[in-house]
């Protein structure tokens, strides 16, 4: 009897462990997440989206000459704007920032950020934010996301699986020219 006692011991503890790992993978990996789908609008509802990012490789190009500005690229056709749409939408759940803390530690610095002001039609603005710590944008890469808000973003914020190629291609067709805007 008390042989039997050790083993169904020994099992509960075998399936605890089981389910705390599909938990965290679940829940911090973003195992079977699907699509963050964080857009609940279309590019109809949108004038324009301006376009910024830290990347120091990126826009060190763009930031040299005289009467930059802010670095920013603001987007306008609709065509571009529903793609952004459709891309970030499209980007796969991945978890939330417990990864970064088991994979990296707790004192994670640097890494890129992404933002995205959406202008919309009706006046009002929305601040999309992406970061990472991927610096090949050709590759997938995971990214923390969510919109600044006037209350403080949660302690650990969401984390989606894409590329940000579209991002560069769009910030370059779209960059402020100083030669074109001076004449």
């Amino acid at each position: 009897m008390e042989r039997l006692w050790k083993r169904r011991r020994w099992l509960v503890l075998g399936i605890l462990i089981l389910a705390s790992v599909l938990v965290v993978g679940f829940w911090g990996y973003g195992w079977a997440g699907g699509d963050i789908d964080v857009f609940d609008f279309t590019a109809e509802k949108v004038e324009r989206v301006e376009l910024y990012t830290n990347d120091v490789n990126f826009t060190a190009n763009y930031m040299t000459g005289p009467g930059m500005g802010s670095g920013t690229s603001t987007v306008t056709e609709r065509a571009d704007i529903q793609r952004m749409i459709d891309t970030i939408n499209a980007f796969q759940y991945a978890g939330n920032q417990i990864r970064d803390i088991i994979e990296y530690g707790v004192a994670l610095g640097g890494g890129i950020r992404y933002e995205l002001e959406i202008s919309f039609t009706d006046g009002t603005k929305r601040l999309f934010f992406l970061s990472t710590y991927d610096t090949d944008p050709a590759r997938d890469m995971i990214l923390g996301y969510g919109f600044y808000q006037e209350k403080k973003l949660g302690l650990l914020g969401k984390q989606g699986r894409g590329r940000m190629e579209w991002f560069y291609d769009l910030y370059e067709k779209y960059r402020p020219i100083p030669e074109k805007e001076a004449s």
